[in-house]
């Protein structure tokens, strides 16, 4: 199949999630967004500010891993020269 994928999302949420949350909640999912109204605010916000850091981060090293882990590695060197059977 050419172009996207079609598999399964895996992270965690629904296509349309932030499209209903941001409205309703200020949905931040994005850890530079939320530092500065976290500065501001303080107290509380400040408090939970290095999730917003560090859970992208460890999430991100775990997907490498387990990419890693489950992935088969290329029988060939991955030259990007299409083979006789990859031009049928």
């Amino acid at each position: 199949m050419r172009g996207g994928s079609c598999g399964p999302r895996w992270d965690g949420g629904l296509p349309g999630d932030g499209a209903v949350s941001i409205p309703i909640t200020s949905l931040s999912v994005d850890p530079a967004r939320s530092t500065g109204p976290a500065l501001v605010v303080g107290g509380w916000a400040v408090a939970q500010l290095w999730l917003f850091w560090v859970a992208p981060i460890i999430g991100g090293a775990l997907g490498g891993v387990l990419y890693r882990g489950l992935s088969e590695e290329p029988a060939a060197q991955v030259t990007g020269i299409p083979t006789a059977a990859a031009t049928r």
